[in-house]
């Protein structure tokens, strides 16, 4: 017994030295933004961050869908369908409903994520040949989020380059700052092309999984027939 009570004091003497800083812990899935560019790893880490906001249901997903809904080759049921893309279909969507904020949500997040790599590689001890290509691979990604948010939710370039478009987020955005006001379709397309060209011209081979050149090519390409600016279309 008195060799019970005595390993008890010890082990209660032990955690009372050890204070509190076994609860300190810090969170497996997040990373402190102050820490989360200072190794080559760590940047990679960041992008495929990016790419991962990706795969989000109704994100990218969702956009390709509604692209077929909303065009003339789709025929939606309302019986038997769950009710899925009726409102898409009938053109009777809300903002407040839950799909049309997660496109606005994750297209911000992969912007987020881009902005830190592109303003951020300053400190980072690497060459600055992969500085330019993880920051082409970088605007490759925010122009893509970009052309994806302005067909979302503006008019067609085509229709109104004037009209109001999306906020341009090109740098960190905290929580005590104004929120960013809405840019013209203009300047949002103009945004979207400096991004893609610059990735177009700068950005190499990066593997099948991840946005490279010819990707980055497709997307301009994209983005001049939204503007029916045929020539530079045909360029890229």
């Amino acid at each position: 017994m008195k060799n019970r009570i005595f390993l008890f004091i010890i082990v209660a003497f032990t955690f009372a030295s050890c204070g509190e800083d076994f609860l300190d812990l810090k969170p497996s899935e997040s990373i402190e933004a102050t820490d989360a560019l200072t190794t080559p790893e760590k940047v990679n880490a960041v992008l495929i961050g990016a790419y991962d906001q990706l795969q989000y249901s109704y994100y990218t997903p969702y956009l390709i869908m509604e692209g077929d809904v909303k065009g003339d080759d789709v025929f939606v049921k309302s019986s038997g369908n769950y009710g899925r893309h009726v409102e898409t279909y009938s053109y009777t969507e809300l903002p407040t409903m839950y799909y049309v904020e997660d496109v606005w949500e994750y297209a911000y997040k992969v912007i987020a994520n881009t902005n830190y790599v592109i303003n951020g590689l300053d400190n980072v001890d690497m060459s600055d040949e992969d500085k330019v290509q993880l920051i082409a691979e970088a605007r490759a990604l925010r122009g893509h989020s970009y052309l994806n948010l302005i067909q979302a939710y503006a008019k067609p370039y085509s229709v109104d380059p004037s009209a109001l478009g999306v906020p341009i987020v090109t740098k960190e955005v905290l929580p005590t700052d104004p929120g960013p006001k809405r840019e013209t379709v203009q300047a949002v397309y103009d945004q979207i092309i400096g991004d893609l060209t610059y990735a177009a011209e700068k950005l190499g081979s990066t593997g099948k999984y991840r946005l490279n050149g010819a990707a980055a090519k497709g997307l301009l390409a994209r983005a001049y027939l939204n503007m029916e600016q045929w020539g530079n279309a045909s360029t890229w």
